[in-house]
């Protein structure tokens, strides 16, 4: 009785605690994106190697026990992406080394004086110090590559410039602490490039490209859905996904931003050189944005409640010249994303940018001949239509969306070609930097 009682109030901890629960998502999470399971092997590592200083009693005597600053720096430097890590690691071992020299040279000028001016001299330079780098964190290219280095170079000077220690313990001590620091640095870098590297700047490659791929389903969609031709249960079934991908283009500049300034860091990979042109990814961005910004207009207004729809008849007379535009369009995105993805250039891209100006062209003279279709539909205010005799009641109200519609898809294509131009601009830069 006392066993089975052990094991039922096991269970009931076992079941409140919901570690089964628990456990079930961590396991999707490792199913869904293996990448993070590697990553914590990474770091499991990467502390291991470290903690070997207090294992192995040769090394750990050559760093005077002061191993544990080494198991710190593995845990604030180890990054998800390998551009993150040599990003932190750089700006950690530099601020403390840059840090320590400068808080010994105070010390120095500190001793040199009496004791109270000693204690003034120390006060100004913290003052500085803390003033300047701060200041200076405030300047953009500062902030995205050595803002974390900024906060440890004035925590750095600041424990070290106002410790007690003479200056022989002060050498010791910096020295000491720059090894250990170097030394987690390393491991971090060492780990985190040559086991399953994640590369912040194929992740960027990836995120640019299917953003592109986004928006070209996410036009296509719309407009089949403004001109209801989405009648299959297929295109049904894919519309809610692909709709709102020019959401996905619109909320992407905070993760494009970082990628590209942690892209950087990293060394050669892959098709990514040295001189990579990563800055040519936020034009392309810009671009895509521009695009989506107007995709965005245009869903809102196809789809807002109350807005001055056109009769289904009028839809009818331009649903091919829509069609083939915003097709044309779709293919033109589709074909950039391909060369973006290859960083290669087009030998069908002239061609798909004059189809989709023809298509332009098409529905411009479409608009402007719709008023004398209209009347020519009042002069016999009856027409056979879908096979049905319907009475035609039209004016000038109802024919607006449509011109709004059209202006739309237009400003689309005219924004479509710069994302063009751009992307051509990326490849060629590229292609050159590999020459």
């Amino acid at each position: 009785m006392a066993e089975e009682r052990l094991i039922y109030r096991a269970w009931r901890v076992f079941s409140e605690l919901k570690l089964w629960s628990f456990g079930h998502k961590l396991w999707n999470i490792g199913v869904n994106d293996p990448k993070k399971v590697f990553h914590a092997l990474k770091v499991g590592l990467a502390v291991t190697l470290v903690s070997i200083f207090y294992y192995v009693r040769p090394l750990y005597e050559g760093v005077a026990g002061s191993a544990m600053g080494s198991v710190l720096t593995v845990a604030v430097v180890f990054e998800f992406n390998a551009g993150g890590t040599i990003c932190r690691a750089f700006n950690r071992t530099s601020a403390t080394f840059i840090a320590g020299f400068l808080a010994i040279g105070t010390h120095i000028i500190a001793d040199r004086s009496n004791k109270e001016i000693g204690h003034i001299v120390h006060g100004i330079a913290v003052f500085l110090i803390a003033l300047a780098a701060t200041f200076a964190r405030f300047i953009p290219v500062v902030k995205a590559r050595y803002d974390y280095g900024m906060l440890v170079f004035i925590v750095t000077f600041t424990l070290i410039s106002l410790s007690g220690h003479h200056l022989n313990k002060l050498l010791d001590m910096a020295k000491q602490r720059s090894f250990t620091i170097a030394l987690g640095s390393f491991i971090c870098v060492l780990v985190s490039v040559l086991i399953c590297p994640v590369w912040a700047g194929k992740e960027l490659h990836i995120l640019v490209v299917g953003n592109m791929e986004k928006l070209a389903n996410s036009l296509e969609v719309c407009v089949l859905e403004y001109t209801k031709q989405c009648h299959d249960s297929k295109c049904k079934e894919d519309s809610p996904q692909k709709l709102p991908g020019y959401r996905s283009v619109l909320a992407s500049k905070a993760s494009e931003d970082r990628l590209v300034n942690l892209a950087r860091w990293e060394p050669p990979h892959g098709q990514f050189g040295m001189s990579h042109p990563w800055k040519h990814y936020l034009k392309i961005s810009a671009s895509m944005r521009y695009c989506a910004s107007c995709m965005e207009t245009l869903h809102s207004y196809t789809k807002s409640e109350g807005k001055i729809q056109a009769p289904e008849i009028i839809r009818d007379y331009l649903c091919s010249a829509f069609m083939r535009l915003s097709f044309n369009s779709s293919i033109v995105l589709k074909e950039l994303a391909k060369s973006a993805n290859e960083i290669s250039k087009s030998s069908t891209m002239d061609d798909l940018v004059k189809d989709m100006k023809v298509a332009a062209d098409e529905l411009q003279v479409a608009l402007r001949t719709l008023p004398r279709w209209i009347l020519a539909i009042k002069e016999n205010q009856t027409r056979v239509y879908n096979g049905e005799l319907k009475d035609i009641n039209l004016n000038l109200v109802e024919v607006v969306p449509l011109a709004t519609v059209t202006s739309l898809l237009m400003e689309i294509t005219t924004r479509i070609e710069g994302t063009v131009s751009t992307v051509n601009d990326f490849v060629n830069e590229a292609l050159l930097k590999t020459l």
